[in-house]
This record gives structure tokens, C-alpha cells and sequence, in this order.
């Protein structure tokens, strides 16, 4: 990722929230890294597919399920 290449409206630089915005994200993959079934962490298998009844597997609503819990207590969020 290179946060000189990050442009608001305008293509005016705005390094300092592209700065604030990936620390974000790297926060909430540390997060999820965290969550490990298996050996592994939730992120390296998470992949849930929007077609239909029947189309996801149960294993992968579990690693979703995980993740999203891991989410929800990293912000507090009351359940």
C-alpha cells in the first residue's frame, strides 16, 4: 500500500487520513488475526458466497460467526 497514492476529492493529498484509515484496517485485521480455529486465522479462511439458500458451507458461517464476534468485542459493541 503506498498512502502517497491516496486522494480525497479533488486529487488534493491527504496523507494524514490515508494514514489514520490503513492504521484502521491494520487494526482490524490484527483483530481478526487473532481469531485462530485450527492453526489458522479467521481471515485466511472466511469466504461466504451471496447466490442463494444452500450455497455456503456450515464451517465457513463458523469462521465468519468468529470473526465477526472477535469484531464486535473489539469495539464494544453491546449484543
Amino acid at each position: 500500500m503506498d498512502i502517497a497514492h491516496v486522494h480525497g476529492l479533488g486529487n488534493i493529498d491527504r496523507l494524514d487520513a490515508a494514514r489514520i484509515a490503513i492504521n484502521r484496517i491494520m487494526k482490524i485485521e490484527t483483530v481478526l488475526g487473532l481469531v485462530d480455529l485450527a492453526g489458522k486465522p479467521v481471515t485466511s479462511k472466511v469466504c461466504v458466497l451471496d447466490e442463494g439458500e444452500g450455497m455456503q458451507m456450515p464451517h465457513m458461517i463458523g469462521y465468519l460467526k468468529c470473526g465477526l464476534l472477535a469484531l464486535v468485542e473489539h469495539y464494544e459493541i453491546c449484543t
